[in-house]
């Protein structure tokens, strides 16, 4: 569900629990996704032409939402699968490969914690705007690491907490208020020691910038009307630092129209000494 375009009920549910809840949450929002700004951009230009460079014969896009990665990674891969929670973003990327004939493209349903490859099948693993949601993200990359051939790579964009404290908390507040499966984001620094525990080399990063109009990604959320008025009510409110660091526009009427966020692209690859 990477998103890519694309989860957790609350922090005490059960595993199972919050696996359901993901996969219904996004089974209800999968054609959102696939209509939103989020499906292209820089970022995913950034991660198509990275994994060009590779020549990778099997690529597997995790948490991959409606597909939007995996299908833009098809021409430069000579197998892309991409795989999801969520059973209705997996029918809504194999509607999308289907219609624009895309045969080299399969999704299946799995959580990251549980991949359907054997050890050291894959060579690139990719995941686009989704780890967000992840109860584990050393889970995931531990994962991540077992599919992967020893120098095997890993491209992961996900969100980027802001430096500033203050725009940091609520950023938070309003993601986490607005779609009950968002778990947090990481600092840059938190990112690298995540990704570098796991066994892998971080190769490059990069920041990307991510404007969004604000009522499309405040309804993808999944909330009630009340629980969204809340959310608009405090952006409208915002304090100035938030409206700095995340570039909060305003329309005539004094709502909420626009903002951004960052988003953090770590290409990595993993250790080929690393004992499996």
């Amino acid at each position: 569900m990477s998103t890519n375009d694309g989860p957790h009920a609350t922090l005490s549910a059960t595993p199972e629990a919050t696996l359901d809840a993901m996969a219904d949450r996004f089974s209800a929002a999968a054609h959102q996704y696939a209509v939103s700004e989020q499906k292209g951009g820089d970022d995913l230009d950034a991660i198509v032409s990275a994994v060009r460079d590779l020549h990778a014969g099997l690529v597997v896009d995790i948490a991959t939402g409606p597909g939007s990665t995996a299908l833009a990674l098809a021409p430069v891969a000579g197998r892309v699968v991409g795989t999801d929670v969520s059973p209705g973003m997996i029918d809504t990327a194999r509607t999308r490969a289907a219609d624009a004939t895309i045969d080299n493209a399969t999704f299946e349903v799995a959580p990251v914690e549980h991949l359907p490859f054997a050890d050291a099948e894959v060579d690139v693993v990719t995941c686009r705007i989704a780890a967000h949601h992840f109860a584990d993200v050393p889970g995931a990359l531990a994962e991540v690491r077992r599919v992967l051939r020893p120098g095997g790579a890993l491209v992961l964009l996900d969100s980027l907490a802001p430096d500033d404290a203050e725009v940091a908390g609520f950023l938070h507040e309003i993601e986490t208020r607005r779609d009950p499966t968002h778990v947090r984001a990481y600092t840059t620094g938190e990112w690298v020691a995540m990704v570098e525990a796991a066994g892998f080399v971080v190769d490059s990063l990069a920041t990307y910038p991510k404007p969004k109009a604000f009522e499309p990604w405040l309804e993808r959320g999944g909330v009630d009307e009340a629980e969204m008025a809340a959310v608009r009510e405090l952006v409208r409110t915002a304090p100035p630092a938030a409206r700095d660091g995340l570039s909060i526009e305003y329309d005539d009427a004094g709502l909420p129209s626009r903002f951004a966020d960052d988003k953090l692209l770590v290409l990595a690859h993993l250790r080929e000494e690393d004992d499996r």
